[in-house]
């Protein structure tokens, strides 16, 4: 007689946030238009990281500027120096923010 049980503990809400100020924006050396963002994982996720959503928008005094969604793997990710290249940027000011997705679902995005 063999009983195989399986379970999973209630996912903890705040494990898979990032913590913004480890968040770093740089300037592609001798690049227009391209930042290389990176970030470091949360800490204790709620089992493994899946996936990374990336959505900035250009800032505009109008707002009328539409955010653009990034999704971005955990294996690009990985293979990226634990970042992500943005490229085709107009000139101007972005807002940034990142989210996490593990096993359990979405994370918050960074402030």
């Amino acid at each position: 007689y063999n009983a195989t049980i399986t379970g999973q503990t209630a996912a903890n809400p705040l494990s898979d946030s990032l913590n913004s100020s480890l968040v770093s924006v740089h300037h592609a050396l001798n690049k227009s238009g391209e930042i290389f963002v990176s970030w470091e994982p949360p800490e204790l996720p709620n089992g493994l990281i899946l996936k990374y959503y990336l959505r900035y928008r250009k800032v505009d005094p109008d707002r009328s500027s539409v955010p653009v969604t990034i999704c971005v793997s955990a294996k690009q990710f990985h293979n990226n120096s634990n970042g992500y290249m943005i490229q085709n940027l107009s000139p101007g000011n972005y807002s940034l923010q990142i989210s996490a997705h593990s096993l359990a679902g979405n994370g918050t995005y960074t402030q």
